[in-house]
């Protein structure tokens, strides 16, 4: 995730990137979103949220 290398990790940035890379359906991405609203990594934890992205990449 963004910022990994320099000992923390930003949440609120790899968000962003990872919204811009499931816009071209990489299934990754799409995961991670799923793992980030799961566990409220950076913002407020979602169940919904969590559920939608990890449906979408079971689907790809």
């Amino acid at each position: 995730m963004h910022g990994w290398q320099r000992g923390g990790i930003d949440y609120v940035q790899a968000r962003k990137l990872f919204i811009k890379a499931a816009e071209s359906n990489n299934p990754v991405a799409i995961y991670n979103l799923g793992h980030i609203y799961n566990y409220g990594l950076g913002i407020p934890r979602d169940d919904v949220q969590a559920a939608t992205w990890y449906s979408k990449a079971e689907d790809l």
